[in-house]
């Protein structure tokens, strides 16, 4: 396997954003500067255009050689909360009391808690990071 850097690696980054765009395939976002290698190279993966999307340089490196599930659940969990509801609706189609199941985006809106002896708290939907 070539090692990665120099101009090698520019050309094949380059091709790279030429070819996806500069959307980030880790967090969706845009402006990518970078490639990643889906299969990463620690675990086989080659260096080719199929195998790279374009990525930022800060995901890239949190990634590592880790699976993309991973980075999203532990970087992007408002992606994995959508995907889950999009996933349940589109198999189930509506809830179990028929009426039509809620949309993905309940997930990005603060919900309101109301107790009877304290006024209302918008609390931010947050994931819990694994240890």
């Amino acid at each position: 396997m070539t090692e990665w850097g120099g101009r090698y690696a520019q050309g094949l980054v380059a091709t790279t954003l030429e070819t996806y765009g500069t959307r980030c395939h880790l967090c969706l976002r845009g402006g990518a500067t970078s490639a990643d290698h889906i299969v990463p190279r620690s675990h086989g993966g080659p260096d080719s255009l199929d195998n790279l999307r374009p990525s930022h340089k800060l995901c890239n490196s949190r990634r590592g050689d880790r699976s993309i599930a991973w980075f999203r659940a532990r970087y992007c969990p408002e992606l994995v909360a959508e995907v889950v509801v999009a996933d349940a609706v589109s198999f189930f189609g509506t809830t179990t009391a028929g009426h039509p199941a809620p949309s993905p985006s309940i997930f990005s809106r603060p919900k309101q808690i109301r107790n009877s002896e304290e006024p209302a708290v918008d609390l931010e939907f947050f994931a819990l990071e694994a240890s």
